[in-house]
C-alpha cells in the first residue's frame, strides 16, 4: 500500500464514520500545545471518558490486557509503579504526590492508543506529528522575523527568543526530531508533492531550532545525526546525495549561528564551566549546572541503590544549594537541570535502570520486529538521552505527555499479530 496524498484522503474517508478515531489525531495534532492551564488535560480527560463509554462495544476493553504481554510497556510500568511505592520512604509525601503528576495522564493515553490504533493509524500518527510541528516552526519563525511578539506571564517572546508559547529548551528539542522525522517520511513518500512539502518541513524545522536558544536540543540533533550516520554506515555509498547534503546542511548550519551570534552563547557556557571548576564559585548558566550535578552525585551516594523517594529528593536538592548558596550564584531552582540525575537521586540505580530497560527493550524488540519504526525510535531516544544530560526536559510544559506518546505508537507497532509496514520502499 503506497502512501501519499490520495492514501491519505481514502485513509480519512474510511475512517470518516469513526468519529472517535478522528478525535485521537486531533488530540496528537495539538498535544504539543498548551493554549492555556488545563487544555491538555481536558483533551486526555475527554479522549479517555469518550473511550470509556465505546470500549466495551469496540472491544478495546478486551485488549487492555495486551498491554501486560507487551514487554517495554511493562516496565514502564513497573517503573511508573516504583516511583509511587517509593513514598514509602519519603518523608515529605504531600510533594511526592505532587511529582507523580507528570505521569497521571501515562495510564490512559496508553490504555487507549494502545487498545484503539494498529500500525497503520500509527503510520498516520506520524504524519500528523511532522505536520503539528511544521505548523509550531511556522508560528515561531514568524515571531524570529518580527511579524509579531507573544506575551508570556512574566516575559515576551520575541526576536531573541522565538519560542512561543512552549519552553525554548522543548522547542528546539521538537523542531530537531522533526528534521529527522520529516527527512525519513520524505525519503518514504512516493507522491512527489507531499515529497516537497515533507522537505519544506525539515527545511522550516532547521531553521526554527537554529533561532530557538536551546543548546542541549542542538547539541542533541547533531549527536543524533553522528549516531544516525554510524547507524546506516553501509548505506551511505547508496545515498551520497543525502550525506553531501547533510555536510553541507552541518557546515550552513554552524555558518548561520556564528552569524546571528548563537555561537557565542556556547563559547560562553564552556567559559563559565571552566571558571566555576577552578574556582568553586558557580556563574551564568552552566557554571551552576555544574554545581547541581555536583549536589546531585552527594546526594545520591547517600541512598544509591533505591533512591532518596519521589518526596524528598527536591526539598534535600533545595537544601544543599541553601546550604552552600556561597558559592552559587544563582536562584534557587526546584530541578536538577538534568533528567538522569534526577531520576537516580529519586530512584536509585535500580529506578533508573527500570526506566532504562524499557526504552532499551522497545529499541531491541523494533529492531528485531519492526525496522521501519526503528529508525523513528533510535532518533527519538537518542535525542532523549542526550538532551537530558543538560535538561530536566520531562518536567517542562506537557513533554512528559508527548514522551509516553510517543512511546506507546512504537510499542503498537511490535504486536507480533500486525504485519503492516510504513511504506513499499525500505532503506533499512
Amino acid at each position: 500500500k503506497i502512501f501519499g496524498c490520495v492514501s491519505m484522503i481514502d485513509y480519512f474517508r474510511g475512517i470518516k464514520q469513526d468519529y472517535f478515531k478522528i478525535y485521537m489525531f486531533v488530540y496528537i495534532f495539538f498535544l504539543p500545545y498548551n493554549f492555556f492551564s488545563g487544555f491538555f488535560s481536558n483533551l486526555t480527560i475527554f479522549l479517555f471518558i469518550w473511550w470509556l463509554i465505546i470500549g466495551k462495544k469496540k472491544g478495546y476493553f478486551l485488549k487492555v490486557k495486551e498491554i501486560f504481554t507487551n514487554l517495554p510497556l511493562l516496565i514502564l510500568f513497573l517503573f511508573i509503579l516504583y516511583a509511587c511505592l517509593s513514598l514509602l520512604w519519603s518523608d515529605n509525601i504531600k510533594m511526592g504526590i505532587k511529582e507523580l503528576e507528570y505521569y497521571k495522564y501515562y495510564p490512559m493515553i496508553v490504555m487507549v492508543f494502545f487498545t484503539v490504533f494498529n500500525k497503520e493509524d500509527v503510520k498516520i500518527a506520524f504524519y500528523v506529528i511532522t505536520f503539528s510541528f511544521a505548523l509550531y516552526a511556522l508560528f515561531s519563525l514568524s515571531i524570529y522575523m518580527e511579524f509579531f511578539t507573544v506575551q508570556l506571564k512574566d516575559k515576551i517572546s520575541n526576536k531573541s527568543n522565538p519560542r512561543g508559547i512552549l519552553p525554548y529548551a522543548v522547542v528546539t528539542f521538537y523542531m530537531a526530531f522533526n528534521i529527522f522525522l520529516s527527512l525519513y517520511l520524505f525519503m518514504k513518500e512516493n507522491n512527489k508533492a507531499i515529497k516537497y512539502l515533507l522537505l519544506i518541513i525539515a527545511t522550516m524545522s532547521f531553521f526554527t531550532m537554529l533561532v530557538n536558544n536551546g543548546r542541549m536540543g542542538q547539541i542533541s540533533f547533531l549527536g543524533t545525526f553522528i549516531i544516525v550516520i554510524i547507524y546506516y554506515r553501509k548505506y551511505l555509498l547508496e545515498y551520497k546525495k543525502i550525506l553531501i547534503s547533510s555536510v553541507l546542511v552541518i557546515a550552513l548550519s554552524i555558518s548561520f549561528m556564528y552569524s546571528n551570534n548563537k555561537i557565542d552563547r556556547y563559547l560562553k557556557g564552556i567559559n563559565e564551566l571552566v571558571y566555576s571548576y577552578q574556582n568553586d564559585e558557580y556563574i551564568g548558566s552552566w557554571g551552576p549546572r555544574l554545581f547541581f550535578y555536583k549536589g546531585a552525585i552527594e546526594l545520591i551516594r547517600d541512598n544509591l541503590v533505591f533512591g532518596k523517594g519521589i518526596g524528598d529528593a527536591l526539598i534535600e536538592f533545595k537544601n544543599y544549594q541553601i546550604n552552600n548558596k556561597e558559592k552559587l550564584k544563582h536562584p534557587i531552582v526546584k530541578q536538577f537541570h538534568s533528567q538522569h540525575f534526577e531520576l537516580i537521586v529519586k530512584f536509585g540505580i535500580f529506578g533508573y535502570v527500570l526506566f532504562l530497560m524499557s526504552i532499551i527493550i522497545l529499541l531491541i524488540k523494533l529492531y528485531k520486529i519492526e525496522k521501519d519504526y526503528m529508525y523513528i525510535g533510535l532518533i527519538f531516544f537518542s535525542m532523549f538521552l542526550m538532551a537530558s544530560i543538560g535538561d530536566g526536559i520531562m518536567r517542562m510544559s506537557n513533554f512528559d505527555n508527548f514522551f509516553i506518546l510517543v512511546f506507546v505508537l512504537l510499542s503498537i507497532t511490535i504486536k507480533e499479530n500486525s504485519k503492516y509496514k510504513i511504506g513499499d520502499k525500505k532503506i533499512i
